[in-house]
């Protein structure tokens, strides 16, 4: 089971090749469309050469697109993008000086982000030995995640930046019409047995989003019950989601095509 550093460090140390490498794992089909779209050929080439603010300014009028296109090109951009956000040499990435009586969770709360970004940032699991004048790495938190079922994705977005997307594996969701609802709690789980934050194990649990509409984001149906409402990523896209969001990030479920 991967923990949150083992993957983002996979992700931190993509290559451009690497990277080139994914692009083309992800191929997706065109048989019903005369060709592939020029800006998405040229938009692969430009990656290929770590051209890539070319490359994402390019694709930028496919991000909204509900074809085929626009999967690919929400693909390619986050894959671009969720690096830089992830970097920590981001200039949104600011030093913090841990006060008397500071814990992750309230400094996580007064600085709206996630305890989940701080122990990436700082690289630290024991979540209970913080003392006073310690230096930590933090990073504030405006991210919004648009629930996408037509799309059949999760966005998340910064602004109007798109900052990553997941592929949605499977849906219960017996709601109707768009609704505006935010992150409500996060929870933890490893092998099947929760798990506090402020447990040594949090870091390497996997992470479930409960939301104020009363539906959950996991990333394993084995962590729901039958009965529960929820949007189904895999294990890995739901951790990385874990990372981003925190609680009283907006969430936008859309369920009808016209926004």
């Amino acid at each position: 089971m991967k923990s949150i550093f083992s993957i983002f460090a996979a992700k931190a140390c993509f290559s451009l090749c690497g990277l080139g490498g994914l692009l083309s794992a992800a191929e997706v089909n065109y048989s019903l469309w005369p060709k592939r779209p020029e800006q998405l050929v040229h938009a692969r080439e430009l990656v290929k050469q770590n051209r890539l603010q070319e490359a994402t300014a390019l694709l930028q009028e496919y991000l909204h697109d509900k074809r085929i296109a626009g999967k690919e090109a929400r693909y390619i951009v986050s894959q671009i993008n969720i690096r830089e956000y992830l970097s920590r040499d981001n200039p949104a990435v600011v030093p913090y000086t841990v006060r008397g009586g500071d814990s992750y969770f309230k400094i996580a709360q007064k600085t709206k982000t996630s305890i989940d970004m701080l122990l990436y940032l700082n690289g630290t699991i024991d979540l209970n030995k913080l003392q006073a004048g310690q230096k930590l790495l933090l990073r504030p938190m405006q991210l919004t995640m648009e629930i996408n079922l037509p799309m059949k994705e999760v966005l998340v977005w910064d602004g109007g930046k798109l900052v990553s997307s997941y592929p949605l594996l499977a849906v219960r969701d017996g709601g109707t019409g768009n609704v505006e609802t935010s992150v409500l709690s996060k929870s933890a789980s490893l092998d099947g047995a929760s798990v506090s934050h402020q447990s040594q194990t949090y870091a390497a649990a996997n992470k479930t989003l409960n939301l104020k509409a009363g539906t959950l984001i996991v990333g394993n149906m084995r962590d729901s019950r039958p009965d529960e409402k929820g949007y189904f990523l895999s294990v890995e896209d739901c951790n990385e989601l874990g990372l981003l969001m925190a609680p009283g990030n907006t969430v936008s479920i859309i369920r009808s095509v016209e926004r």
